[in-house]
């Protein structure tokens, strides 16, 4: 388990969250709000995140990947992307994004040391 900081999209305040690994899949906790606005400490996959990535998106399509419906959850998660250097600000607009090509090296980098081996042993 990671833990680490993201700085809010709009506005001032620090969100707090940790990236979880059981060992065979990726998730992402908020687990806090330095300032106003209201989260859900959901877990969330990365593999339900990564299904709504495009070449140009906002915050909005992470909405389906909530139970809760707190509007600040997409922003909240489109703030851990871009800290993670998952996602980048595209066409001069600061709230449409695109996803890195870091996708594979930041989930290998999370996995456990023995599951690494193991998936760089199958690739080559």
């Amino acid at each position: 388990m990671t833990t680490n900081t993201a700085n809010k999209i709009r506005g001032e305040g620090i969100i707090h969250y940790r990236v979880i690994n059981d060992k065979q899949k990726l998730f992402i906790e908020m687990t806090h709000n330095d300032q106003n606005g209201h989260y859900s400490p959901e877990t969330v996959s990365v593999d339900d995140i990564e299904s709504c990535l495009c070449d140009d998106l906002t915050s909005r399509v992470f909405r389906n990947v909530f139970v809760s419906k707190s509007n600040n959850n997409a922003g909240f998660l489109t703030a851990i992307l871009l800290a993670e250097k998952l996602l980048v600000p595209v066409g001069g607009n600061a709230f449409h994004y695109a996803p890195t090509d870091r996708w594979d090296e930041w989930k290998l980098s999370m996995l456990p040391k023995s599951k690494k081996g193991a998936e760089n042993a199958n690739t080559k």
